[in-house]
């Protein structure tokens, strides 16, 4: 059996970013993405109206997030100010490559260390988006600076995490009986991408959000969402991917009513935080 490599998720992302787009385009995925598109729809219509949207996406890859953005921009008719930032060098190389337009600014840097460029500024929205945030060693005071230091008065938080009690770990505790599939950290590789390496991630649960908003000096508003519990498992994401896209969505969407209730169990847990 070959052992998985264990990487640093700069290097891992490196590694993964040349073929990075294409793991995606399957329409499981595709259907995610829609609802976090629709997501980013409602938060941006609830906002007071500005005349630019300044935007701040952590762990961006190599411009998903811009993408979602831009669509919700154009439907909602207003300009975007976007800034993304990626550990990952070969990401931002191809983001810059492929992104690169007025108003859109990619910087290489890990959330802990976020350029000068940035860190003087406030966002009416920070987002990171399919579990990057899940990589950042200092989540906790992250979170809290985030909140109390980086967003505006009226600013909002959307962060997806890996979901520490998804239905996918607790299925992969019952087939193999160890505990270290419901741990706060594990090793992780993304989807389609083959379990030959891998790199450390942080997982999260409602409980660790509240611990870590309680922290925080300013009041907030905590509210919790999540994306594909059943799904996830390999013989259930066989099935969906055959439904193609809108089938696809449509059996999310009905999940997702349910998992209102029990976020914990979707294997994206979001987090959205509004001052």
């Amino acid at each position: 059996m070959t052992q998985q490599k264990n990487l640093s998720p700069g290097k891992y992302y490196d590694s993964v970013a040349p073929v990075y787009d294409q793991l995606f385009l399957d329409p499981l995925s595709q259907a995610e993405n829609k609802i976090v598109e629709n997501d980013l729809n409602r938060l941006i219509r609830r906002m007071p109206a500005r005349g630019i949207l300044r935007v701040l996406d952590l762990g961006c890859g190599t411009g998903l997030g811009l993408e979602l953005l831009q669509n919700v921009a154009r439907r909602r008719r207003v300009e975007l100010e976007y800034h993304g930032v990626d550990i990952s060098g070969e990401m931002i190389r191809i983001a810059k490559a492929q992104h690169a337009t007025n108003g859109i600014f990619f910087y290489e840097a890990g959330m802990e260390n976020l350029p000068e460029e940035v860190t003087g500024l406030k966002f009416d929205l920070i987002i990171s988006l399919f579990g990057s945030f899940s990589h950042a060693e200092q989540g906790d005071s992250l979170i809290k600076h985030f909140v109390e230091d980086m967003i505006t008065e009226t600013g909002t938080i959307y962060l997806m995490t890996y979901s520490r009690y998804s239905v996918k770990n607790w299925f992969a505790f019952l087939k193999d009986g160890d505990f270290d599939h419901l741990s706060s950290e594990q090793q992780y590789n993304i989807r389609n991408c083959g379990a030959s390496v891998s790199c450390k991630a942080f997982f999260y649960s409602p409980g660790k959000m509240k611990k870590i908003l309680k922290q925080v000096s300013c009041s907030c508003r905590l509210r919790f969402r999540s994306i594909n519990a059943l799904f996830e498992l390999p013989l259930l994401k066989k099935i969906i991917r055959k439904l193609g896209f809108l089938g696809s969505l449509r059996l999310l969407k009905a999940e997702r009513s349910l998992l209102r209730f029990i976020p914990r169990f979707g294997h994206s847990f979001i987090t959205i935080i509004t001052k």
